[in-house]
């Protein structure tokens, strides 16, 4: 007895996945929109001052207020921390990484702290992680379809 087997569409598949394997290797199509998204995250950070930024001491404010700035909100005295984060937010992209760049000393001091400073870092919350994942996700699956 002879048994012959053919098989089909193995080349759609073969065709399917070298385009998915290309598009992990070039995530390029989505950095804007992660980018779009990770500068709606840090407005949050800035509207809600946090999650757990420690109140402003009562000199800071006095300072604030000598200096012509209002009391408040927390990390926006003059406001150019802020846009720095939340509109002109500095990434450098290539094809499988995406870095944000917080200015380099403001952003710094306010994401570690110092002996003097307490830390308010922005950070992202659960969902916001997850609608991150879904926006690579969905990138992926349309680089396979």
């Amino acid at each position: 007895m002879k048994m012959t087997v053919e098989v089909y569409g193995d080349e759609i598949v073969s065709r399917k996945l070298i385009r998915f394997s290309d598009r992990a290797n070039n995530m390029s199509p989505v950095w804007d929109e992660v980018t779009e998204q990770l500068k709606a995250d840090f407005e949050r950070n800035f509207a809600q001052e946090g999650p757990g930024w420690s109140p402003l001491k009562p000199s800071t404010v006095r300072s604030r207020i000598a200096q012509g700035y209002p009391p408040g909100p927390i990390l926006t005295r003059s406001g150019k921390y802020r846009t720095a984060m939340t509109v002109e937010l500095e990434t450098h992209k290539s094809p499988n990484e995406l870095v944000v760049m917080a200015p380099e000393v403001p952003g710094r001091f306010h994401q570690w702290g110092t002996r003097k400073m307490v830390s308010r870092p922005m950070r992202l919350k659960e969902q916001e992680k997850r609608d991150i994942v879904k926006t690579l996700q969905r990138g992926l699956i349309e680089g396979y379809a």
